[in-house]
């Protein structure tokens, strides 16, 4: 997916990628204004229930039929713990409160280009599980049987979470590294 803008928003004119301040970045040809390409911010979350953890099944890409930690897109006057709970809501049918920023990583040239990712953990308060918005199924799962996760991003949170280098089952299968 390209979110490299064509024209500029305030002008209409055509954007060329030129050097500024030591960065290539898109200047409007006709206005001259400089376009800031900054990544976006996301959320991920980490919720347990008797020493398990528990993931979504992606039915969208990136990722699709991989699992992953619910989370998504922090939306325009949102916090970045109001993004937590809401994703967390509607991927999963359950309300959370988040406790603290676990870790934060960048994502450099993914799919929606580049994304800065702040994990929480999380504690239940109450709900039902039940799948939704991007998630196909929502499962707990032991540390020990992981299946395969979509992001390396979700596997070194999690890793940080437990302390210590996780290897989901199917990896061990699949993986030859």
């Amino acid at each position: 997916m390209n979110r490299l803008p064509k024209y500029c928003s305030q002008c209409r004119g055509v954007l060329l990628f030129q050097n500024y301040e030591g960065r290539q970045r898109p200047i409007c040809s006709e206005c001259g204004r400089v376009v800031y390409l900054n990544p976006v911010p996301s959320v991920a979350a980490i919720l347990t229930k008797d020493g398990s953890v528990l993931l979504v099944k992606r039915n969208i890409e990136p990722g699709l039929g991989r699992w992953g930690l619910p989370g998504g897109f922090i939306e325009a006057g949102e916090s970045p713990k109001d993004a937590a709970i809401r994703e967390v809501f509607e991927e999963t049918g359950l309300h959370c409160q988040p406790l603290e920023v676990l870790d934060a990583c960048s994502v450099l040239k993914g799919y929606y280009g580049d994304l800065i990712v702040l994990c929480y953990t999380a504690e239940i308060i109450d709900g039902t599980l039940s799948a939704g918005d991007d998630a196909d199924t929502v499962e707990f799962f032991e540390f020990e049987n992981l299946p395969r996760l979509a992001f390396r991003n979700h596997v070194q949170f999690l890793e940080k979470f437990i302390g210590r280098k996780i290897i989901p089952a199917s990896y061990a299968k699949t993986d030859s590294k």
